[in-house]
């Protein structure tokens, strides 16, 4: 079995009133704040066992105590934290733990307590562990509150991280180039709203090219759809997405949630941050990102970072630039450690677009470290545009040890 490390963050925020019950998903986007539960479940199609929750607090106007829990089908779980009155910063449950089958979804409830006014709590980063009972497995989500006519054409996003107004024609903006072999399995789609008269398909992508997995709604339908019986086999090298193609009519469709599970029998996994419409660092900048989620930066460093409780290696750091208009020097896309630069980094040269990846250097991960992004630019001019950013990640086996699992989630505001 493998470990896995699940993040959901976003430094622009998740924020919850106080005297309300929401919910966020726990891989992906953790700006999405719901009192729909079912907008951001995650399916968990393989058996195991969560623990080590992990939650940062960025402000807390919330006098009331506030309480963090693991939900497993819409049932509080044993996996909680709390936060006492104005309290911030960071908490984790490293105690308790939740079993799920292979038929449940997770999510995470946030509660918080009554209070004169109008106060809040907000939350940018967390993360959890995930011990399945064989194999690693990561969890590729993208959650989306875009609102787009799909008349006859084909939209993309990425395996992870959000789209936030509309969708993107242009493919190679969400490819995830996948750094170790996977089976993509169990597609599951959310659809909240679909004004359309004709039928859409949402569907996996593969090299360019329509992957194995699909499901299709029909005229004005909604709700959860699932494919369990198609798979994709992904190869070192292979390009991932998902895609949404429509009919002859213009009706608006809402997607929250598309997701699929990345089965690995080498012990990795992959962590992905990302936004298909791209995010701009301007020059002369040091921005901080979560390695879950919405990609968006910050020069607060510990809004971006989650803590891992078990031991794995960071190798395979890739990097997508829409567009690129620093100039003089080289800009720098690394992944961070206990606050600190790691020898696992790529470098965009002037004017330099596209995939990078480093192929070459490692970085060990021990139990307690904290883990996170930064991108830098130089004293110059003009823009570096990223529309994601991911880690591979591989953990030992030892024999008779269940090992967590992580979700890579994609994310939603």
């Amino acid at each position: 079995m493998g470990q896995s490390q699940l993040v959901t963050g976003n430094v622009l925020g998740g924020a919850v009133n106080d005297n309300l019950t929401r919910f966020l998903v726990m891989s992906g986007n953790l700006g999405f704040v719901t009192n729909a539960e079912e907008r951001v479940e995650l399916p968990i199609r393989d058996a195991g066992t969560a623990s080590n929750l992990f939650v940062y607090v960025s402000t807390n106007t919330v006098s009331a105590n506030t309480t963090v829990t693991v939900r497993k089908s819409r049932v509080d779980t044993a996996i909680t934290v709390t936060y006492a009155s104005d309290e911030t910063g960071i908490k984790e449950d490293t105690a308790n733990t939740a079993t799920f089958a292979a038929t449940d979804e997770i999510d995470i409830e946030v509660a918080t307590g009554t209070e004169a006014g109008t106060n809040t709590i907000t939350f940018t980063a967390m993360g959890l562990s995930y011990t399945p009972s064989s194999n690693t497995i990561s969890i590729a989500e993208h959650l989306s509150e875009a609102t787009a006519p799909v008349n006859n054409t084909t939209y993309f996003f990425p395996p992870g991280g959000v789209t936030v107004s509309a969708f993107t024609a242009t493919e190679a903006n969400c490819q995830y180039r996948v750094r170790q072999a996977f089976t993509a399995q169990d597609f599951y789609t959310f659809m909240t709203s679909n004004a359309r008269t004709t039928n859409l398909t949402v569907k996996t992508r593969k090299n360019g090219a329509d992957g194995a997995q699909s499901v299709v709604y029909t005229s004005g339908q909604t709700g959860a759809k699932e494919d369990t019986a198609n798979t994709d086999s992904l190869a070192v090298g292979d390009d991932y997405n998902y895609a949404v193609t429509g009919g002859t009519d213009t009706g608006n469709i809402v997607v929250p949630q598309v997701s699929s599970t990345l089965l690995s029998t080498n012990n990795s996994f992959h962590l992905i941050v990302a936004d298909d419409a791209g995010y701009g660092v301007a020059f002369n900048q040091n921005q901080l990102m979560p390695l879950g989620g919405r990609l968006r930066g910050t020069a607060t460093e510990a809004l971006t970072q989650v803590t891992t409780q078990f031991a794995w290696t960071a190798s395979e750091l890739g990097a997508y630039a829409s567009a690129n208009t620093i100039l003089v020097s080289d800009s720098t896309v690394t992944f961070r450690l206990n606050g600190a630069n790691s020898p696992v980094t790529v470098a965009y040269a002037t004017l330099q677009t596209g995939l990078k990846n480093d192929s070459v250097n490692t970085a060990a991960v021990s139990a307690g470290d904290e883990i996170n992004a930064i991108v830098s630019t130089p004293n110059s001019s003009g823009t570096l545009t990223l529309t994601w950013i991911a880690i591979t990640g591989a953990t030992a086996v030892v024999a008779g040890v269940l090992r967590p699992f992580h979700f890579c989630v994609m994310g939603v505001q």
